[in-house]
């Protein structure tokens, strides 16, 4: 029986609550991010963001448990079985990456004083070089305004941790690099630029 939209808001806000019984908002800041990447999975059914909600526990240590986990055993049971066509696109993973790509700019030109464009070159080859993210630096300069625009509050987060002694500069850019930091970057992550 198809649900009505009224129904399925219904539906989804319940699981919703649900979810949040076993990852309560207020006793982690990362539940917050989890919610949202769970909220995604219930309303899209793309079995990327219930992955990428796994990769965060798994990076930060946290127990998949209740609700969570009925729907991780589901989707395990569903891929094994071959039932239905559940892999829908890449995107998800695409727009995570992107998004960490921008984030990792904003970090080194407020944190590390690096210029705009060094910042950008730095982080394409962090992309490449890490195999998560295939776009020269002339691409994320250009999307920057764009994305930027979308992400003000983060931006705004990013400003205030801006006083850092020339050796925590560099520690930090090592951090954000994810130990991919060199001083002159190779010239086929830059593209071109206008």
């Amino acid at each position: 029986m198809e649900l009505n939209e009224l129904d399925k808001a219904k539906l989804e806000y319940e699981i919703c609550q649900e979810y949040l019984i076993d990852y309560p908002l207020n006793e982690a800041g990362i539940h917050c991010d989890m919610f949202a990447i769970f909220n995604q999975w219930i309303i899209s059914e793309n079995p990327d963001y219930l992955d990428q909600l796994v990769q965060t526990c798994a990076y930060y240590g946290i127990p998949i448990k209740g609700l969570l986990l009925k729907h991780v055993g589901a989707l395990a049971q569903k891929r094994m079985l071959r039932l239905s066509n559940l892999k829908k696109t890449n995107k998800v993973l695409k727009d995570e990456y992107s998004y960490q790509a921008h984030k990792k700019a904003l970090q080194l030109i407020y944190w590390c004083e690096c210029k705009n464009e060094n910042a950008y070159d730095l982080v394409a080859n962090w992309g490449y070089s890490s195999g998560k993210l295939k776009k020269k630096s002339s691409s994320l300069q250009k999307e920057s305004t764009t994305w930027r625009s979308k992400h003000q509050q983060l931006e705004a987060q990013i400003k205030e941790y801006k006083c850092y002694s020339e050796v925590d500069k560099e520690h930090l850019r090592n951090q954000i690099l994810e130990g991919t930091y060199i001083a002159e970057v190779n010239e086929g992550f830059k593209g071109t630029r206008r």
